[in-house]
């Protein structure tokens, strides 16, 4: 489940002001290079609900994809807790319309992510849990079309989902001699 958090125009009826939580969805593989400390990539993406009548096949996506770095509190336990942070690149993508006009806008830049879990193995090599994550992207001009017609736009003028929080059901797969 993730939730979105809109930048610039988010009141009136633009794509980020009819977004919604939604499904978020993700993977990564991490290398623990001690019993405290990993090193990885992540990637994730979320699909956001729209809440817009007059325009049914409405959409509202944002994804993530970078570096992490994963620090954990204790050597070894049936409980793991973590802490992460990370950085790489984030993108918000959102489009309205119905059958007489659709208009798109898609938009980028440099992101951070931070976030805490709690793993508990279930068995020797599998380990399942729930994550905290909060992602932030610097997000500059926004790409807009109305139909054909495509032009560079302001964030102020059309909004786009900057960060969102997520909160997921985590399953870890520990390949090699268990830590």
């Amino acid at each position: 489940m993730s939730a979105p958090f809109c930048r610039g125009d988010a009141v009136s009826g633009t794509h980020c002001g009819d977004t919604a939580p939604g499904a978020a969805g993700g993977g990564g593989a991490l290398y623990r290079v001690s019993p405290h400390f990993a090193l990885g990539a992540q990637l994730a993406w979320f699909q956001f609900r729209t809440n817009s009548e007059n325009a049914p096949a409405a959409y509202s996506h944002a994804s993530w994809m970078g570096f992490i770095v994963r620090g954990y509190f204790f050597d070894r336990s049936a409980l793991d807790p973590y802490v992460e942070t990370g950085f790489g690149r984030g993108t918000a993508r959102a489009a309205m319309g119905n059958d007489a006009a659709s208009v798109r806008t898609e938009t980028a830049g440099p992101s951070v992510m931070a976030g805490a879990g709690i793993d508990f193995w279930i068995s020797p090599h599998v380990r399942m849990g729930p994550a905290f994550s909060y992602r932030w992207t610097w997000l500059g001009d926004a790409q807009s079309c109305h139909g054909s017609t495509c032009a560079t736009v302001g964030l102020a003028e059309q909004g786009a989902v900057g960060s969102s929080a997520s909160l997921s059901l985590l399953v870890t797969v520990a390949l090699g001699h268990e830590m």
